[in-house]
């Protein structure tokens, strides 16, 4: 067995979702009160990665090894 080459052995590689950042779509929030352009923007997070960043990388399966 060697250190996976696409994870660098750690099992966890960038999300193909949000390429790391955590983050899914921004939505407009409608602030009470104030017109409709003046309303807040608020950021979810990446349904992929549920706001990590990272998952388990596919091709070593997050062991960090693969069989040479």
């Amino acid at each position: 067995m060697g250190e996976c080459p696409k994870c660098g052995g750690t099992g966890l590689v960038k999300c193909h979702r949000c390429d790391g950042s955590g983050l899914g779509d921004a939505s407009a929030i409608q602030a009470p009160g104030l017109p409709p352009a003046t309303g807040t923007v608020e950021t979810a997070k990446c349904t992929a990665c549920h706001g990590i960043g990272t998952e388990p990388c596919r091709r070593c399966d997050g062991a960090g090894e693969v069989y040479c």
